[in-house]
């Protein structure tokens, strides 16, 4: 089977990283808010540095590194460019993953492969998701391929660095680093072994010390304060949700390449395959290790099988080749391309409802909180309301600390325990998820303002906390 083989053009790379870089400047004008939970509680968090403040992490997610440190230098014109720069970071990683894979798909097995490796990670609608949310997976993974482009570049260092960047978004990137480091070992370069070990250092740095001199509160900085996480789940979860990333028209090409790749020595692509199945088999380990790995530092949850299935795209772009050209040549060549062009195009097709609605929910909730901001405004603003603080919100985390980042306000300042004093940010238009629950003293209860289907109200108690109280 006939290979690109030639050394990786960087003028390619370059045009395809700009092509990245605009698609994901452009995308913003179309979906620019934040509206995962994680990114706007780092993006709190890096604010709150800034400003001098610790951080309590008793409220928000799993302590993360990579994200606040980037957001951190972003804060210095405002909190909104910092949220708008993450966005787009996040919205690049997503496009240059497939960029990545196409570059490396193609130097292994042809254009073909690296074409349909590049396509295939949008069928996937986890990963879709955390790209237009804002979340971190599509930056780690990024970094990993963007290490593998280098390593092919000859560049080692780079490759470390590069790994171990991304080691300070995901903890499951550190076996592969160890891994490379012991094939770099074994291949007589010693000078990675060190780089390495300096890489785990700075681990250890930002992900155990930092954390402990940040911290103002009692809690682990590891532990979620919600979501969901795989211990609620069976092996059959595990194994669905792995099996279930991909849509099942692009499993028929996994295999196939990976047949191919054994029969014809493609270490590129059995490379991506082992990667797949490393960080399931990781996730699923930490499943199994949950009650432990909570104590002391890590709670898994289920999009995290989304790197897995991308990986697992570099393979069925193989897939897609070698089912091309075991075809003879002439017109059965052309019908072998044009069975595989097929199975992603419908692969593409049957993704577009799930896509449609992951942007629509997304402009839902930027649209909900933004209602939530206004009816805030509507109500005296902070500065007014913040004698009542905390206030009650939501149970629905992607909105409670979203209102928080946009608040400029600790997420502790945002509760989902009702109680009084107090004012509660009420969605009154339908939406149960939406709704916080009223405290069980809820006599003197007052409207102080309202938009879009949002509400705030004050609940004074017996003691009060607005002074004067409004009306």
């Amino acid at each position: 089977m006939p290979a690109d083989s030639s050394p990786l053009g960087l003028r390619t790379a370059v045009w395809i990283a700009v092509g990245c870089a605009a698609a994901a400047s452009i995308s913003l004008l179309f979906l620019p808010a934040i509206t995962a939970p994680d990114p706007n509680a780092w993006l709190t968090w890096s604010k709150a540095l800034l400003d001098g403040h610790g951080i309590d992490f008793g409220h928000g997610p799993s302590w993360k590194p990579l994200p606040v440190l980037v957001t951190l230098p972003l804060g210095i014109p405002g909190k909104g460019f910092a949220a708008m720069s993450w966005l787009w970071l996040v919205r690049f990683s997503l496009l240059w993953v497939s960029g990545s894979l196409y570059l490396l798909v193609r130097r292994e097995a042809g254009l073909l492969a690296g074409l349909v490796a590049a396509v295939l990670p949008f069928t996937i609608r986890p990963w879709v998701n955390v790209g237009i949310a804002g979340e971190s997976e599509t930056v780690a993974l990024a970094l990993v391929l963007t290490a593998g482009l280098a390593h092919f570049a000859g560049r080692r260092t780079t490759t470390v660095l590069l790994l171990g960047l991304a080691g300070l978004s995901r903890p499951e990137i550190w076996p592969l680093l160890v891994i490379y480091a012991v094939w770099q070992w074994r291949e007589g370069d010693r000078r990675v072994v060190g780089e390495t070990a300096v890489a785990f250092a700075a681990f250890i740095l930002f992900w155990v010390v930092g954390p402990k001199l940040i911290s103002i509160g009692s809690d682990s900085p590891f532990t979620m304060a919600g979501g969901h996480s795989l211990h609620n789940s069976s092996w059959q979860t595990i194994l669905d949700n792995s099996l279930g990333v991909l849509p099942p028209k692009a499993w028929v090409l996994i295999p196939i390449g990976l047949v191919g790749a054994w029969l014809t020595k493609r270490k590129l692509v059995l490379a991506l395959a082992a990667g797949s199945a490393l960080l399931v088999i990781e996730i699923a380990l930490l499943w199994a290790l949950h009650p432990p790995i909570t104590a002391t530092g890590y709670t898994p949850v289920l999009r995290y099988f989304a790197a897995a299935g991308v990986l697992a795209c570099g393979v069925a772009g193989f897939g897609a080749q070698f089912l091309a050209e075991s075809f003879p040549v002439g017109r059965w060549r052309v019908a072998g391309t044009g069975l595989a062009v097929a199975l992603v195009g419908w692969s593409l097709y049957s993704a577009i409802p799930g896509t449609r609605d992951s942007i629509n929910r997304s402009r839902d909730i930027a649209a909900s909180t933004d209602g939530a901001i206004a009816a805030i405004k509507s109500a005296g603003g902070v500065d007014s309301l913040q004698p009542c603080f905390p206030f009650t919100v939501s149970n629905f985390s992607a909105i409670a600390w979203d209102i928080a980042r946009r608040l400029g306000v600790p997420l502790q300042d945002a509760t989902t325990r009702p109680h009084t004093p107090s004012v509660a940010v009420d969605f009154v238009a339908g939406s149960w998820v939406l709704a916080s629950a009223p405290p069980a003293d809820a006599r003197g209860r007052q409207i102080l303002g309202s938009a879009s289907g949002w509400q705030v109200v004050y609940y004074p108690g017996r003691l009060g906390c607005l002074k004067p109280a409004k009306n």
